[in-house]
């Protein structure tokens, strides 16, 4: 019985570090931003093992994922008319910032691997 509190214990210990090793941007403020944060942690953690990103850079890719992900909830939840403009438009935005931080080549060869999928 005191292993299994102990295994417990460990496990419940690490989960709570990992998601106190997150910058504040890149934790949800309430329930519905859930999803959206835990994709755009997903795809900076793709590009950090895809690309061999720094931790600065990791760290800058999460702020710009983090922040494409929440204008897009409000363009999804506000249902505009030019919903599918405004979104490409949040896209475009996004490789526009990564490209001021992620080497240019890596970055081509990224978007290229994007897009046979």
């Amino acid at each position: 019985m005191k292993k299994i509190a102990l295994a417990l214990t460990l496990l419940l210990g690490a989960a709570m570090t990992n998601a106190q090793d997150l910058p504040r941007f890149a934790q949800p403020q309430n329930e519905a931003e859930k999803p959206y944060v835990e994709r755009a942690i997903a795809d900076a953690n793709k590009m950090k093992s895809t690309l061999h990103l720094d931790k600065r850079q990791f760290e800058t890719v999460l702020e710009i994922n983090c922040s494409a992900e929440r204008r897009s909830m409000s363009v999804i939840n506000a249902n505009p008319q030019d919903k599918q403009a405004q979104l490409a438009e949040i896209e475009n935005w996004r490789w526009k910032m990564y490209e001021g931080y992620v080497e240019p080549g890596k970055l081509d060869k990224y978007k290229r691997g994007l897009e046979k999928k």
